[in-house]
């Protein structure tokens, strides 16, 4: 794994708020500029970016650019309440852009957007607290509002099955919609609020980030929520600042995301603590990878990458392991606030591509942490890929040619087999947060171990400065080093806060005989005995199936 900043002015110095990428090489990227720009990503050995085309079109700030999942169209949005479509033309050059449709029916600030798989409807969400679905093959300006949250709506997700749109709002709601009867022709499926215990799930409008880009995983299984909080249950507020007049960041971790599983979305599944600041945005990897040995946490038959990313940091996890794969700081002066993944050629000799993913920040740079060929597992055969991914309408271009959709059969709906997952081995001085199951009736006490590990170090600079750009090491603190790893959460049980110092890498079991057997003595008296259990998320066809309940 390689973190670099590549010395570019990006956007002449002005903060850069979005990125997003074709899965071919092709990189968007705008901001406080008004301007969006087209790049083209260098080879996994040649960290570079070549500049194609400049779009203009927008008056005010660009909050968002998204490319279509057929990669023919780009949409933008920002401050001035206007969507433009960009249809890029076919040349090899990538310089061949035009405006295909302009949409304006937003009263105030579009934040995000997200596109059908078929490429032919396009969400938004706005500051006027709706959420419209527009018509890009008709191209008619009167959009179908789905939802009105009571505050901003700050990230809108479309499930790759298609069957499901998802919306987060500063109201401290994530509301799912499912297809159905109506005159929106949607229904709702789930709104996201306060966990069984009544505290809040998500931070309130005093949270100091702008975006909540909420995703769902590649084949739709899964969603996964920014802004997460962990306050103590008797605060009723997300508290950002332990002291209002100077504006202290608090030391102590309180922020999380949370993920759902599509057979049971009005409760998360998986809680992801430890984040010190918001988590603003989750973006998964294109492509799935195959199962390694041991347990896993999700009952699926391969693994999902995805990335999460908080307003300083950067953390890598998959849905098979308890603890993260890596996990990144200091990147940027100011705020993260964007990231997006994207894939290079195949090599001949590996069965994985290399993959890279983009994040881009308010300080005016964007850095690249790049995977080499097989770094992070080894890619899932085509004919084991699930039905949401095989379809025409949204196979991915990372994949080899699209075949016959051949849906795995997995469970109906998402369920339980037994009690909580194995607590991870004794480590020495840094705490670990590990997953932990919560009961109604019985709340169970977080467990802790010391821990003492190596972190992947990247090999160039991360920290850019604003005049000129040093190559150098990724900042890291030796004595604050930070691992954040999930904590499950069941409908009918309830969860504490989890929020524990912790290391951020892949961890190494060191510890010597008396050490390990007085910690374990201790885990056992805090954790009530349970049986394992595991996750299985209910997958959805997009082709002639029935609306799921």
């Amino acid at each position: 794994m390689r973190v670099e900043t590549l010395q570019v002015l990006w956007h002449d110095k002005q903060p850069i708020y979005t990125c997003d990428t074709n899965n071919n090489g092709i990189l968007a990227t705008s901001g406080a500029d008004c301007t969006v720009r087209i790049w083209r990503i260098g080879t996994a050995e040649n960290a570079s970016v070549e500049f194609l085309h400049e779009l203009t079109g927008h008056a005010r700030t660009v909050n968002v650019v998204r490319f279509s999942p057929d990669g023919k169209f780009l949409a933008t949005a920002g401050d001035d309440g206007i969507i433009l479509v960009h249809r890029w033309n076919g040349d090899p050059d990538g310089t061949d852009w035009s405006t295909h449709r302009r949409f304006a029916g937003h009263r105030e600030d579009v934040c995000d957007l997200a596109w059908s798989p078929c490429s032919s409807q396009l969400m938004s969400g706005s500051v006027d607290n709706f959420v419209y679905i527009w018509n890009v093959a008709s191209g008619g300006n009167i959009p179908t509002a789905v939802k009105h949250h009571a505050h901003y709506v700050q990230g809108v997700a479309w499930s790759p099955c298609g069957k499901f749109i998802a919306s987060q709002s500063s109201d401290r709601t994530c509301a799912i919609q499912r297809q159905g009867q109506g005159p929106t022709g949607w229904e709702t499926a789930a709104e996201l609020s306060k966990l069984p215990n009544g505290r809040n799930m998500f931070c309130d409008e005093d949270c100091p980030t702008f975006f909540r880009r909420l995703c769902f995983s590649p084949e739709g299984s899964l969603l996964f929520c920014p802004t997460g909080t962990t306050a103590n249950e008797t605060e009723q507020a997300c508290k950002i600042f332990s002291d209002a007049k100077t504006q202290t960041p608090t030391d102590s971790p309180q922020h999380c995301a949370l993920v759902m599983c599509q057979g049971s979305l009005d409760s998360p599944a998986l809680q992801l603590p430890g984040f010190k600041k918001p988590v603003i945005a989750i973006r998964c990897c294109p492509v799935l990878f195959t199962k390694k040995d041991g347990p896993s946490v999700f009952d699926l038959p391969y693994r999902i990458v995805y990335a999460v990313a908080s307003q300083d940091t950067l953390t890598i996890f998959d849905t098979q392991h308890e603890f993260p794969i890596c996990h990144v700081s200091g990147l940027h002066y100011h705020h993260i606030s964007d990231i997006a993944w994207t894939t290079q050629p195949r090599e001949a000799d590996s069965s994985s591509p290399p993959l890279c993913l983009v994040v881009c920040s308010a300080d005016g740079f964007c850095s690249f942490v790049r995977f080499g060929a097989g770094e992070l597992g080894e890619l899932l055969e085509t004919d084991k890929l699930p039905a949401a991914m095989t379809q025409p309408s949204t196979t991915a271009a990372t994949h080899t040619a699209p075949i016959a959709a051949q849906p795995i059969q997995v469970p109906a709906a998402a369920k339980v087999e037994g009690g909580a997952i194995n607590q991870p081995a004794v480590r020495k001085k840094k705490a670990r947060i590990s997953p932990t199951l919560v009961g109604n009736e019985t709340p169970v006490v977080p467990t802790s171990a010391g821990s003492s590990s190596v972190s992947p170090k990247p090999a160039c600079s991360a920290t850019p400065d604003l005049g000129s750009i040093q190559a150098g090491s990724v900042t890291e603190k030796k004595d604050k080093k930070r691992r954040i790893a999930p904590m499950l959460v069941s409908p009918s049980q309830q969860a504490p806060p989890a929020a524990e110092e912790a290391t951020h890498s892949i961890a190494q079991a060191s510890n010597t005989p008396a050490k390990q057997a007085e910690d374990t003595q201790e885990l056992s008296s805090k954790q009530p005995d349970k049986q394992r259990r595991r996750i299985s998320p209910q997958l959805v066809t997009p082709a002639n199936e029935q609306t799921a309940n």
